[in-house]
């Protein structure tokens, strides 16, 4: 009798899972909330790269040092990655959609602004813009649409998990068409078209805002706490500070003494943070996830692998612009393949996580970074893309597109649910602007101590610092494997020392 009822519980519990859930009144609306999904996503990662290919375009029209190239790009996701965990703080308190709606109104304004820069010439608005309006905005978006992808679908489910690989299927399509269409746009005519690249991300922008405010569903946390203002404080000045002091290290090197000074006073603010959220109610982050070191592991497994990808991408598209001479069309061409092989790896991801579990995808997505980005460093920048490039970019997609989903998937079950959108998104694009920097740092040392050098071995000293990072990112995910294997349970956060609610994240898809 035990073992009927057991089965009945069970066959409930999955039939439960597996019908859509009572936020949405239709399969139209489900359908119209995963597409908001993808968009967000697609937002997300077309910011990151939508200066890649326009670099020597936009260095030109605005006259902007080389030495500022990287800030292009890294002051995008050096704000967007130190405010994630307060806007999903944020989203918590005041409510997840009413969040997203913020984001996309200032992403549009920073977008235009960012257009703008072009009738200014000024280098500063572009990149002030892009930090304070369009990344702020970008960063309100993704945590909290996490957080209601937690709430609104049941935990371990495998309906769960196709929507989140969907939200992951925006990673590689927002990548390649930030690559991509501003070369489209800028094709015959640069100086005069590249505002136009972000014009029509402002565009976007409007366009699923309105999708968002229809078929977003309108639920809660039901948390009415209060906001950590101190916490907030401190913790966005360690981060951002603690980046920042790095990717100007590049441009200044360190006999700057204020550059010294933000990176010593951020350190001691994120110790300031940390002990802020102890004593806090309502805390950004929990001091006993920090203190769980399975979760520990597994958070800068990502921050050093999607850290190696920034590396390699700001470095690729250096060759292909100023050693390989490639127009911006071309080299947003030589990226299209990552979007098919990303898309090809999400659609895996459902599957494979029953089979393998998230921790196996996580060592997958760290190799696949490491050898994607080791072919780069490797090749020859005149060679037929078909002969190596097209095969670093395959393994490098699966790279991206493993480690999102399988680190959201984990997270969103084991963490409230803004939580777990906050600590994967902000791993993410905090990863692809810091270790930027350093890299950049490590380029400028090689070539001051080697004036001799061609351009090409300083990018490569750069590209090999990228690879490093991925090895540790590999190492990382052995030791969190061996941490899951050696426990009582192939839940890697298991730990009795910390009582943080846990679910099993393997599932049977059969």
């Amino acid at each position: 009798m035990d073992n009927l009822e057991h089965s009945n519980s069970l066959d409930e519990s999955e039939k439960r899972t597996s019908l859509r859930p009572p936020e949405f009144k239709t399969s139209l609306h489900e359908v119209m909330f995963l597409f908001v999904c993808a968009l967000s996503q697609i937002l997300n990662q077309g910011a990151q790269t939508q200066t890649l290919t326009l670099f020597n375009t936009i260095s030109k029209d605005l006259n902007a040092s080389k030495n500022a190239e990287s800030w292009l790009m890294a002051s995008f996701s050096l704000v967007s990655g130190s405010l994630i965990l307060i806007t999903g703080h944020l989203g918590d308190i005041y409510g997840w959609k009413r969040l997203i709606m913020i984001g996309y109104a200032l992403s549009f304004i920073g977008s235009l602004i960012v257009g703008f820069s072009h009738y200014s010439k000024s280098v500063n608005q572009f990149i002030v813009a892009r930090a304070v309006l369009q990344a702020v905005g970008v960063s309100c978006i993704l945590p909290n649409l996490v957080g209601i992808v937690g709430k609104v679908y049941e935990q371990g489910s495998f309906r769960k998990f196709v929507v989140i690989s969907i939200l992951g299927a925006g990673a590689p399509t927002g990548a390649v068409l930030g690559c991509f269409m501003p070369g489209v746009i800028t094709h015959f005519n640069p100086e005069s078209t590249w505002p136009w690249a972000f014009y029509a991300y402002a565009i976007l922008c409007v366009i699923t805002s309105i999708i968002s405010f229809f078929y977003l569903p309108k639920v809660s946390n039901g948390n009415n706490q209060k906001v950590d203002w101190w916490g907030m404080i401190f913790g966005v000045y360690g981060l951002a500070g603690f980046n920042f002091a790095w990717n100007q290290a590049g441009i200044d090197g360190w006999q700057k003494g204020y550059n010294i000074g933000i990176l010593i006073s951020s350190v001691l603010s994120l110790y300031i943070f940390y002990k802020v959220e102890k004593n806090f109610e309502n805390p950004i982050l929990d001091p006993k996830v920090i203190k769980n070191f399975k979760i520990v592991t597994l958070m800068v497994n990502v921050l050093f692998g999607w850290g190696s990808f920034g590396v390699h991408l700001f470095y690729l598209y250096q060759v292909y612009l100023n050693v390989a001479d490639n127009g911006p069309l071309e080299a947003g061409l030589k990226f299209l393949p990552f979007l098919v092989c990303g898309l090809i790896a999400c659609a895996l991801v459902p599957v494979l996580i029953g089979r393998i579990t998230a921790v196996g995808l996580t060592m997958l997505s760290s190799m696949a970074f490491f050898i994607g980005c080791l072919l780069f460093s490797l090749t020859p920048p005149h060679i037929s893309f078909w002969k190596m490039q097209f095969i670093g970019v395959i393994i490098l997609s699966f790279g991206m597109d493993f480690s999102f989903p399988s680190s959201q998937i984990i997270l969103s079950d084991l963490l409230p649910n803004g939580n777990a959108g906050s600590l994967v998104s902000t791993m993410t694009n905090y990863g692809m602007s810091l270790f930027l920097g350093i890299a950049v740092v490590v380029q400028r040392e090689v070539g001051l101590n080697h004036p001799k050098n061609s351009l090409l071995k300083n990018i490569r000293a750069g590209q090999y610092f990228g690879v490093g990072v991925a090895v540790i990112a590999c190492v990382l995910s052995v030791i969190l494997l061996i941490e899951m294997h050696m426990g009582k349970s192939n839940d890697i956060l298991e730990d009795p020392d910390t009582d943080i609610s846990h679910s099993e994240t393997k599932i049977d898809t059969e």
